[in-house]
């Protein structure tokens, strides 16, 4: 990205951020992928879900126990402008 000068990046294709991110759900029928959208920058990497961070913030945050600049939000919550 600094090479592009690019500020971030932000992934909006649902297979695309289950791959990167590594993990499945169940959100839509007969595919493993979920709502939501991923934003990374040179310093964080944010994951922006339709759910309630509330409810899979445990599972998610141990999971991602490794990461200290995993994100988590709901799409309520971020504003893209």
């Amino acid at each position: 990205m600094n090479e592009k000068k690019a500020v971030g990046l932000v992934v909006t294709a649902l297979d695309e951020i289950a791959w990167l991110l590594n993990l499945r759900g169940s959100d839509i029928s007969y595919n493993p992928v979920f709502f939501g959208y991923v934003i990374v920058t040179n310093d964080s990497v944010m994951f922006v879900m339709l759910f309630a961070v509330s409810y899979f913030n445990k599972i998610l945050t141990e999971w991602f126990s490794f990461c200290a600049l995993l994100l988590l939000e709901e799409y309520a919550a971020v504003v893209l402008v």
